[in-house]
C-alpha cells in the first residue's frame, strides 16, 4: 500500500537537502511493488524526471500518457530498442561501449537524450573512465545525441561516511571536470 501524502512529503524532505538539485524518481520494478502509473502520475509534475529499469516500462508509462522525461537504466540491448527511444523520446543509459557504437551507427529520426554511466568504484555496471571519455568525445556533436548526461553509482550510498563514496566522488568530478 502506498501512502501519495507520505510520497509528497520525502521528496519535500529530499529537496530541503537538496534544493539547488533536479530530482529523478526511480520507479523500476513497478515502483518497487507500489504501482507505477499511480505513482507516476502522483510525481509527473513533481520531479524533473522518472526513471525505469527497461524501455517496457517505459512503453506502459507512454501509453498511459505519462510525458515527463523517461530515462531507462539498463538502456537498449539492440538496434529496435533504439528506435523505441526515438519514437518515445526516452533516455537510454549506456553502461557498454558497445552501447555506444551502436548509437553511433543508428539512424534516428531526431536526437535523444543520453546518460553514460561511469565506473567510479561500484563495478557492477558502467563504462570506465577512459571508456566514458572516449564515448563523451565521439557522442558530442553526433547527430543522434541532443543532450549527454554523466551518470554514476555509489556502491555505499546506504553508509553516508563510507569511505569509498569519497573515493567515487572524487572521481566522478574528476571525470566531470574533463570533460566537454
Amino acid at each position: 500500500e502506498i501512502n501519495l501524502d507520505a510520497l509528497t512529503h520525502n521528496l519535500s524532505v529530499v529537496r530541503q537537502h537538496a534544493s539547488q538539485a533536479k530530482i529523478m524518481a526511480v520507479i523500476k520494478a513497478n515502483a518497487y511493488g507500489h504501482g507505477m502509473l499511480q505513482v507516476a502520475r502522483h510525481l509527473e509534475e513533481k520531479v524533473d524526471a522518472l526513471a525505469v529499469a527497461c524501455i517496457e516500462e517505459a512503453l506502459v508509462l507512454r501509453q498511459a500518457g505519462i510525458k515527463s522525461r523517461l530515462v531507462i537504466l539498463q538502456g537498449f540491448h539492440h538496434q529496435q530498442h533504439l528506435v523505441l527511444c526515438d519514437k518515445y523520446q526516452l533516455e537510454p543509459v549506456c553502461h557498454q561501449y558497445w552501447q555506444v557504437e551502436m548509437l553511433l551507427a543508428a539512424t534516428l529520426t531526431q536526437a535523444i537524450n543520453i546518460w553514460l554511466k561511469a565506473d567510479t568504484g561500484m563495478h557492477r555496471l558502467g563504462m570506465s573512465v577512459d571508456e566514458t571519455q572516449l564515448a563523451c568525445e565521439h557522442l558530442s556533436n553526433h547527430k543522434n545525441i541532443q543532450k549527454i548526461h554523466l551518470m554514476s553509482h555509489f556502491a555505499n550510498a546506504d553508509q553516508v561516511d563510507h569511505a569509498l563514496n569519497v573515493q567515487q566522488l572524487e572521481s566522478f568530478n574528476q571525470l566531470q571536470a574533463t570533460l566537454k
